[in-house]
């Protein structure tokens, strides 16, 4: 047996091809050279990424900022802002415009809240009050300690990255990119686009300019037309019949005053009325029938259990000290 039956391909000396074992013939692949781009075409998908890349940071950037002023917001709202904020000068200004609001909202909102949410916000006081206990004990001293770990360690080390960072890019990026990015764009333009934006403006002065200045001369005078009219003849006409308009707004107003104005009080008075008497005694029939039930099964699920739990525990460590 010969050593080329025993390979998986046969070659036929005399035509120079190639067959597999089955006898089809074998055609050697080529590789295509790609066609090399330039630097123009480079450049332009380079801006084009780096576009690309700076939308989606500065997108991101945009979300974490407004989700920080959020949570600011938030934190100082409940538990940052001094009392009477409104009248402290050296308060935050989110201090101030929430205290304003809310002095300002709380006369109408104080009553609905005394009566429908005061309740269960009694009930959940001792759990709430729980948890800033905790939050007093837990929660500010850890925060206090990473403001300190901020303050001392973590802003001089990035102040002191950002620094180098960006003596390194002036060092040895920025040089690489002015040498064969921004010198080589700039000798593009100048050979390339300089000549034609040089032959638009040229063409601008010679065609479009002169035009352009005959519009703006005509408007000229149809403004100095238009003003003349306004100081000669619309200012005297304006002082001669200003008494009779004035006199015809205080006869309106005075009109207003004796005939319109306690029909409207009337309307609005009525509409209190009505108000208190029909919406009001509705809701709150509706409140009582349909909310107050579900709010008072809630409250059963959440905290009739643990204080059933707390009961009992408390019965069994009497009975434990009795029996001792």
């Amino acid at each position: 047996m010969a050593k080329e039956d025993l390979l998986p391909f046969k070659y036929d000396s005399k035509t120079g091809t190639v067959y597999n074992t089955s006898g089809d013939k074998i055609v050697p692949v080529t590789k295509t050279k790609l066609s090399s781009k330039s630097w123009v075409l480079i450049f332009i998908d380079l801006s084009a990424r780096y576009a690309q890349f700076l939308c989606h940071f500065y997108r991101r950037l945009a979300n974490c900022t407004y989700r920080l002023l959020a949570w600011y917001v938030l934190y100082m709202i409940f538990w940052g802002c001094p009392s009477n904020a409104r009248l402290d000068p050296s308060a935050p200004l989110v201090c101030q415009r929430a205290d304003a609001l809310k002095h300002t909202l709380a006369p109408h909102i104080k009553p609905y809240y005394d009566t429908y949410a005061e309740p269960y916000l009694a009930r959940a006081h001792p759990y709430l009050s729980k948890g800033q206990d905790y939050y007093e004990q837990f929660g500010a001293p850890a925060i206090a300690k990473g403001q300190d770990l901020w303050v001392k360690q973590a802003s001089p080390r990035i102040q002191h990255g950002y620094s180098a960072v960006n003596s390194q890019y002036y060092k040895h990026v920025h040089p690489v990119l002015d040498r064969y990015l921004i010198s080589q764009s700039k000798d593009a333009y100048n050979k390339y686009l300089d000549p034609h934006v040089q032959t638009l403006s040229s063409h601008y002065y010679k065609s479009v300019h002169p035009y352009f200045r005959t519009a703006q001369g005509q408007a000229y005078n149809v403004y100095s037309r238009a003003h003349n009219l306004y100081t000669e003849r619309l200012v005297p006409a304006y002082r001669a019949t200003a008494p009779r308009v004035q006199n015809a707004l205080h006869t309106a107003e005075r009109a207003y005053t004796r005939q319109i104005e306690p029909r409207v009080h009337a309307v609005l008075r009525w509409i209190i009325v009505k108000f208190n008497q029909v919406i009001v005694p509705r809701v709150k029939i509706l409140w009582g029938v349909h909310v107050q039930p579900q709010l008072d099964r809630i409250y059963d699920k959440l905290f009739r259990n643990r204080e059933a739990k707390q009961v009992a525990s408390k019965i069994v460590e009497e009975g434990k000290t009795t029996h001792t």
